[in-house]
């Protein structure tokens, strides 16, 4: 797993009250108990307040899995989208 993967996992863990173990790439933000637009937007404000990214709303809400939230982070960052590894 990339750095990356596993900072962003760590932070939606933290927003959702589970632990990191159970997300993976391919994991789906609705699968998820309890996820909301509410604790999207508070794991938006956390990746912004984290990393040097300043991230568009529509995009970011677009996003329907793990691995794509690290691939829309990564581009922002400038870096190769690595999930896995």
């Amino acid at each position: 797993m990339s750095d990356l993967m596993t900072h962003v996992t760590e932070m939606i863990a933290q927003v959702a009250d589970l632990d990191p173990a159970a997300l993976t790439a391919e994991s789906r933000f609705e699968d998820i108990d309890e996820w909301s637009s509410l604790k999207a937007l508070s794991l938006m404000v956390d990746v912004e307040q984290e990393l040097p990214i300043k991230l568009d709303l529509r995009r970011f809400m677009s996003v329907r899995t793990v691995g794509e939230l690290v691939a829309l982070i990564a581009e922002g960052l400038g870096q190769p989208a690595k999930t896995a590894g």
